[in-house]
């Protein structure tokens, strides 16, 4: 039986502790937040996914899925559909599981060899950093005349620099309203209040009794406010995307592993996505250590060439995300609202590929068939022959 621990229970942490449970593994998991041993720390953030992404057993935690628009020069309906994670459901099969959950630390090794640690305490903010910066309100529906109004990016207000876009998504609490900065080098502190600002300035005009229904759900005690503030397009030293870690006794996943896509900040379709696979590499390595007696070299070389094709193909499209999350931190608001004006013209599979993938050839293909909507020159593209060498420090992580 593999002995696991888990470092960190945000929602990678319980994912994992979730499906290994169900393998039968003995799983501990630990962090420092936890208030109350056996019970997960709190996840104040909401979290939606692209369904695609999301495998059969996952869809379970989600709400009912449903087609937002988007909204750039025109409005048109999203290709693929979107949820939100229903965090409580998620929160009580972890809890419910045979996985311990425990106060503090992972503690250090007690001598058993096959003893497995997975790092999932987020993603490191020393150096490479992009941020997403976001403020949201949530507010009940009878404020809001347009029933359909989910929206996952609405782009047509002009905004200064950063550039940020509206986010409207229906929650179990109401509907959320957040005004998001996609990606940015600027320090999230410098943020906060001047999206708080653009964020009211919309609501004043869209739905003008908010503030009075906002004071009386702060008197009730149900004010709900929300920052987000997402480091993308780093991970932890040894780290790699997919199930590309080195091998050995400590692993990464979720923002650890790299998986917060750096140029949306989404991660939580990504675990799911990649859980199992993630596992299945830790109970061949486990397999390979305690039962056969090849040599190790011999061993390795079955498994080397196919994982080190798949290592660079990740790390491929890590590196062209990266560039993207750069250029996108450049652009003007107009540059951006032309930019996925020609985005959201590809075809669905196209853009999942962008959105969702981690096939390094698959995004390099959608991005070529992005300048066929946009030509070289755009001003989105420009950065990327004008200064390149630029590029390639970006693209490798600095």
């Amino acid at each position: 039986m593999v002995v696991l621990h888990i470092a960190g229970l945000g929602p990678a942490g319980a994912i994992v502790a979730l499906r290994a449970a169900e393998r039968g593994w003995d799983v501990t998991a630990w962090d420092p937040r936890v208030r109350t041993e056996g019970r997960l720390p709190r996840w104040p953030a909401t979290y939606g996914a692209l369904m695609a992404e999301v495998p059969e057993w996952g869809q379970r935690f989600f709400s009912p899925a449903y087609v937002p628009r988007t909204v750039t020069h025109r409005e048109r309906p999203l290709a693929y559909s979107y949820a939100m994670l229903n965090k409580d459901s998620l929160r009580r099969e972890v809890e419910v599981s045979t996985a311990k959950i425990r106060r503090g630390t992972v503690p250090s090794a007690t001598g058993s060899p096959h003893r497995v640690v997975i790092d999932c305490t987020g993603a490191p903010t020393d150096t490479g950093v992009f941020w997403q910066v976001a403020v949201g309100y949530v507010l009940p529906r009878h404020l809001f005349s347009d029933a359909n109004l989910a929206t996952f990016m609405d782009w047509q207000q002009p905004t200064p620099s950063p550039p940020s876009f509206l986010y409207i998504q229906p929650t179990d609490e109401g509907i959320l309203c957040e005004e998001t900065v996609l990606a940015t080098r600027t320090s999230p502190r410098q943020l906060i209040d001047e999206l708080t600002q653009r964020l009211e300035a919309r609501l004043d005009a869209e739905a003008p009794e908010w503030r009075k229904v906002l004071r009386e759900q702060f008197q009730r005690g149900e004010f709900h406010r929300e920052v987000v503030v997402i480091p993308m397009g780093t991970r932890k030293a040894g780290a790699s995307p997919m199930d590309a870690c080195p091998p050995g006794q400590r692993y990464y996943f979720g923002a650890a592993a790299g998986l917060i896509n750096p140029a949306t900040g989404y991660s939580v379709g990504a675990a799911l996505n990649q859980v199992d696979q993630l596992l299945d590499r830790i109970a061949e390595d486990h397999a390979s250590q305690e039962g056969t007696h090849q040599p190790r070299k011999a061993r390795l070389s079955r498994r080397n060439a196919h994982r080190v094709a798949r290592r660079a193909n990740a790390e491929l499209a890590r590196a062209l995300r990266r560039i993207g999350a750069e250029l996108i931190s450049q652009a003007s608001h107009t540059t951006l609202r032309d930019f996925f004006d020609a985005f959201f013209q590809l075809g669905a599979q196209r853009q999942l590929t962008y959105l969702t993938g981690h096939d390094g050839l698959a995004v390099a293909a959608t991005m070529w068939a992005l300048r066929g909507f946009t030509g070289f020159n755009h001003p989105f593209l420009q950065p990327i022959w004008k200064r390149p060498g630029h590029m390639i420090r970006v693209a490798a992580g600095k």
